[in-house]
C-alpha cells in the first residue's frame, strides 16, 4: 500500500515507520513527514526507526544500486530533524547500535555457512548480492557509519508524558 494514497479523511492514533525512511530519498522527505502529521491524531504517536548516518558526510554506496538496493539513501541526523521541525515533538531517541549489528553479522556467517546451497539454488549473481550486502552494512554499523535509531514523535507532547520501555 503506498502512504499517499490512504483516504485523505483516516486518522491513526498510531503510526509506526520501521526502515521506510531510506527509500523515500531526500527530495521528499518532508513531504513524508508532513503526510504522518496529515493522517496522525492530534493526540497521537508517531514511531519511527531509521538507518541513519550520525555524520555530516558520509559517501552513500552507488554499489547498491547496481545489486539490490534501489533508491536508497540514508539520512544525516540532521536531516531528519530538519524535515520533522514545526510538525511534531521530540518525546524519545534511542539507539539501537550493536542490536543490527547482531543480525548482520548472523546473516553473514549464514551466508558462508551456505554458500554452497545459495550458489546451487539461487545461482552466483544472487550469492554475491547476499555476500556484498551482508558485509557492507556489518562494515558499516561496525564502523559507526551508519546506525539505526528509533525515535518517538508526537504532535503536540504527549499527556501523561511518554514512558519508553527499554
Amino acid at each position: 500500500m503506498d502512504y499517499r494514497s490512504l483516504n485523505p479523511e483516516l486518522k491513526f492514533d498510531r503510526i509506526v515507520s520501521v526502515e521506510m525512511f531510506e527509500h523515500v530519498g531526500p527530495a521528499q522527505h518532508r513531504n513524508y513527514f508532513q503526510t504522518v502529521d496529515r493522517y496522525l491524531k492530534d493526540d497521537g504517536i508517531f514511531v519511527f526507526q531509521v538507518e541513519y548516518t550520525p555524520h555530516s558526510y558520509v559517501p552513500q554506496c552507488d554499489m547498491g544500486d547496481r545489486i539490490e538496493y534501489r533508491n536508497i539513501w540514508f539520512p544525516y541526523i540532521m536531516e531528519i530533524w530538519k524535515a520533522t521541525e514545526n510538525l511534531f515533538i521530540l518525546e524519545d531517541f534511542h539507539s539501537l547500535h550493536g542490536h543490527p549489528e547482531k543480525t548482520f553479522s548472523a546473516i553473514a556467517v549464514n551466508v558462508e555457512k551456505n554458500k554452497a546451497f545459495i550458489l546451487t539454488k539461487y545461482g552466483n549473481e544472487n550469492y554475491f548480492k547476499l555476500y556484498f550486502m551482508s558485509q557492507m552494512f556489518l562494515g558499516s554499523m561496525r564502523s559507526r557509519a551508519f546506525d539505526v535509531c528509533q525515535i518517538v514523535f508526537s504532535k503536540t507532547g504527549s499527556n501523561p508524558p511518554y514512558q519508553s520501555e527499554r
